[in-house]
């Protein structure tokens, strides 16, 4: 689809480099995804405010328009509470679904008080739940074949059960 290479917002990257990331070239892609499999993950870039398509549309744009629900992934720490939370309230504000959220890079052999205590608040405040806490996989890259390791991972620290439920609920009550 699109490959940009700076690690800036999307429409940042391709102004700066040169391209045009065309909308409609996206939703077609995804729906011809969505055709192929039973199941379609699209990663959001950044975060739902981040700018797509110059400063107009943003990744929330493009999840209202595809009609999926969102997983959030949040970080462990100190102020993840407030980041979370606000990204839920933007989200449901939009008139998005939220199915879960998934804390990443948590550790799990020595959390710290915060990691320990966050995903309860978080579960309280938004009325998301949170289905799973990823530890972080070291060395991981797209080159390298550790996607296995990464899915193996994934599978153990995520209850994919309770993210599907919260997503059947939301297409019920929605």
């Amino acid at each position: 689809m699109y490959c940009l290479e700076l690690p800036l917002a999307p429409a940042v990257a391709a102004d700066l480099e040169g391209k045009t990331i065309e909308l409609d070239l996206i939703l077609d892609h995804v729906e011809r995804m969505a055709g192929k499999h039973e199941f379609v993950l699209v990663e959001g870039a950044g975060g739902l405010l981040v700018p797509l398509i110059g400063s107009q549309i943003t990744v929330a744009d493009l999840a209202l328009l595809l009609g999926l629900p969102l997983l959030i992934v949040a970080r462990p720490g100190l102020g993840t509470i407030n980041h979370t939370a606000l990204t839920v309230a933007c989200a449901k504000a939009k008139g998005l679904t939220v199915a879960g959220i998934v804390i990443n890079g948590y550790n799990h052999q020595n959390p710290s008080l915060a990691e320990e205590t966050n995903p309860k608040v978080i579960e309280d405040m938004t009325g998301v739940p949170v289905v799973g806490l990823m530890p972080k996989v070291d060395e991981l890259s797209v080159e390298e074949a550790k996607l296995g390791e990464l899915l193996s991972t994934a599978e153990r620290y995520i209850d994919v059960d309770a993210l599907l439920g919260g997503i059947n609920d939301e297409q019920k009550n929605g």
